[in-house]
């Protein structure tokens, strides 16, 4: 039933793609009504997530930058950094929680309850954020049980218990984690210090206080959403008139 639908949504957006070339502004609406058409037919092969997380993260950097030589790390469920210089656009991660995602909120949840685990096998000292985890889901056998089922966003779900608590040595410890692969991030993708970074999504704004000194300097307020993105992307492809 999904996939007869979904096929014939992507039969719906072919025609509305062919319906828009008498409109003023043709070449975007068919390059959005396209786009979507593309990924009604991914989604119908199985690659969807992967091209969905490439379009997103590459009109989420144009959107935050405007067309701004600069850096962004988006640390939401996921997490993924990007620069982009020009024309040009280099990302790093985007990977999903099994092989990346690291600094974002799921991230830090799982991250937590591997600390908490940790704590209870008397390998690092228990603080009250991992005592106060282990208690509520029951000890070690609730910390795996939950872990086992959780899906990335119940894993971050459990980040607010970090990002709220900076004094407590389990959380201070992943957000250093965190913020040391965004900073080797940012850096390896060219970062220079007087170009912008913005941090977008659910946790970013909690890495601001822990970021180097030159990098936190840098950090300024994105200029638009995602959604901003992918209209200027699709106007920058649309043909001079």
């Amino acid at each position: 039933m999904k996939r007869a639908v979904n096929l014939a949504m992507a039969v719906t957006f072919l025609l509305g793609a062919v319906l828009q070339f008498n409109d003023p502004d043709a070449l975007v609406w068919i390059l959005i009504y396209g786009l979507a058409a593309l990924a009604c037919g991914l989604w119908h092969v199985g690659r969807l997530r992967a091209w969905v997380a490439a379009l997103w993260g590459c009109a989420a950097v144009v959107g935050a930058l405007g067309r701004v030589t600069g850096c962004v790390a988006g640390l939401g469920t996921g997490s993924f950094l990007a620069r982009q210089d020009g024309d040009n656009f280099r990302s790093i991660g985007g990977y999903g929680l099994v092989l990346g995602d690291k600094a974002s909120a799921a991230w830090l949840g799982r991250e937590l309850l591997n600390y908490t685990l940790r704590a209870h096998d008397r390998l690092e000292a228990h603080t009250p954020v991992s005592k106060a985890l282990l208690d509520e889901l029951g000890g070690a056998p609730g910390v795996i049980a939950f872990a086992a089922s959780a899906t990335p966003e119940r894993f971050g779900q459990l980040a607010p218990r970090i990002t709220q608590a900076p004094d407590d040595p389990a959380a201070a410890l992943q957000m250093r984690r965190g913020t040391a692969y965004v900073a080797t991030g940012l850096n390896a993708l060219g970062w220079r210090p007087e170009e912008p970074i913005c941090l977008i999504g659910g946790v970013a704004g909690a890495y601001a206080d822990w970021l180097p000194k030159e990098m936190a300097q840098a950090l300024r307020p994105a200029e638009g959403s995602a959604l901003d993105g992918a209209l200027a992307l699709a106007r920058r492809l649309a043909p001079v008139a």
